[in-house]
């Protein structure tokens, strides 16, 4: 059936290599565990990284490639108020050409926010259900404060409860508090399973994380994570777990800078309290371009035995002239050298908007496709009505938020106007002009990319007419 790693997608694939989509997928997933009660990670600890690539199993350090639905808050991504519009589909090849075997539409409400996702996947010559995502808002906010999963029921010929995540924003549109719920059908109703608390600094970044599980008829606190920051870069996050009376250290992540501010290393540590002491298990190695671009990684797992690095995997990015992702190429080490094993070709439109993702194995000394997805717009048939026009001014937060080095801005202008979108930093110096022209009535997407910028808190103006707003994002590397 369908590819694990494209799944409940729910965002456009970020600018960044595959290591560094792993990394912020693993630390900014919900975790939870208790010391009596089996851990149901929802990352993979670098010695299980270690032990699957040993045994040849790369899957278990690729990341999802179209972002991770655990978690995370989906905000509006419509281009239009289209009732139905096709987010993507994707083919497998086989036999010498291209088979439909999965695809996801998005319902819209008339504010152009997604309210269903639907995933179907193609059995037998026919679209048949998957599963959903049901969307619900609060009053105009772009931000949904529930999200229910679903699953098509073949035998009840209808979609049933899965779980569902309820989510508590602060004033600047920031996760505070998300609750996740499974859905018992003996009971027929929602039972609380993992709650999430976030707070921030006073420069939006994340501080702490705090996890509950639901005990008999409360929450029960198990573990946090802590975000450790000097001169505004992140230095190291630590997991702690709560034994009842007090924290004990457990996991870190270890950060270090080249000068221009690159993250080049991101060492991976656990803490043995019988030792007292910390000891490595796996390391990320990064290389950039002159522009900022991720464009190589390697992760080693440190052999206690021989007291040196052991080369794992290896990954090496391409940009084009816009800084956009156009490759990424996945290697295995065999000893003496690389060896390739998958590649990933990216390919955008005027706009830089994904239109196309292509998978190849490497096989028998050549490229061979395996998988491609084309995104909404790349396939005109499958646009399922006529794309509306926004009736009110809106500019909307960026996602993702905090970011590094891209994120997208979206906004709605009801009639033609000559548009400026402007970044300034926190002390009002314009920093980049992103459009300066005048639109048609629409929904529009802009990428910034704000790799040539220190990290820290920005604002990001919009003037169409005589309408103006103002709302902030935040560079975190």
């Amino acid at each position: 059936m369908e590819t694990w790693y494209v799944r409940y997608c729910s965002w456009f694939i970020s600018r960044q290599s595959i290591i560094v989509i792993f990394v912020l997928f693993a630390f900014l997933c919900n975790l939870s565990y208790a010391e009596e009660r089996k851990r149901d990670r929802k990352i993979t600890r670098p010695s299980e990284i270690v032990a699957a690539l040993k045994e040849g199993d790369g899957s278990v350090v690729q990341p999802n490639i179209l972002g991770n639905r655990e978690m995370r808050a989906k905000p509006v991504r419509a281009k239009s108020t289209s009732t139905i519009q096709m987010f993507y589909i994707m083919q497998r090849f086989a036999f010498g050409d291209w088979h439909d075997a999965e695809r996801n539409y998005e319902v819209l409400d008339d504010l152009g926010r997604v309210i269903e996702d639907v995933y179907q996947v193609y059995e037998d010559g026919e679209w048949v259900y998957d599963d959903r995502f049901l969307y619900e808002y609060e009053g105009d906010s772009p931000y949904p404060s529930v999200i229910i999963w679903q699953e098509w029921d073949d035998i009840a010929n209808d979609w049933v409860n899965y779980d569902r995540e309820i989510i508590v924003y602060d004033a600047q549109g920031r996760e505070t508090e998300i609750i996740i719920e499974f859905w018992d059908d003996d009971e027929n109703e929602w039972i609380p399973d993992d709650r999430t608390v976030i707070t921030y600094t006073d420069a939006g970044e994340y501080l702490e994380m705090l996890t509950y599980y639901w005990g008999f008829d409360e929450w029960e606190l198990t573990e946090r994570m802590v975000w450790i920051y000097e001169n505004g870069r992140l230095v190291q996050i630590n997991e702690e777990y709560w034994d009842g009376e007090e924290w004990w250290l457990e996991f870190r992540i270890v950060y270090e800078y080249d000068d221009d501010g690159n993250n080049i290393l991101q060492v991976y540590e656990y803490y043995d309290d019988w030792e007292d002491e910390w000891f490595v298990e796996i390391r990320y190695l990064y290389s950039y371009d002159a522009a900022g671009n991720q464009i190589e990684s390697i992760l080693q797992w440190w052999d206690e035995d021989e007291e040196e690095w052991i080369s794992l995997m290896r990954t090496t990015s391409g940009f084009d002239n816009r800084n956009n992702l156009i490759q990424n190429v996945f290697y295995s080490w065999g000893g003496e050298d690389w060896i390739p094993s998958t590649r990933m070709i990216y390919q955008y439109d005027e706009n830089d908007e994904i239109q196309m993702l292509l998978f190849e194995n490497w096989t028998v000394n050549e490229w061979r496709p395996t998988e491609r997805y084309l995104f909404r717009g790349f396939v005109p048939t499958y646009v399922l009505e006529d794309e509306g026009i926004p009736v009110r001014f809106e500019l909307m937060q960026n996602y993702p938020n905090p970011f590094n080095p891209a994120t997208t801005i979206q906004f709605s202008i009801p009639e033609q106007s000559s548009v400026i979108l402007t970044v300034y930093d926190i002390l009002g110096r314009k920093v980049s002009v992103l459009i300066d022209e005048e639109l048609h009535a629409g929904t529009y997407s802009q990428v910034f990319d704000a790799g040539n910028l220190a990290s820290g808190v920005y604002l990001y103006h919009l003037r169409a007419g005589d309408r103006v707003e103002t709302k902030r994002l935040i560079l975190m590397k």
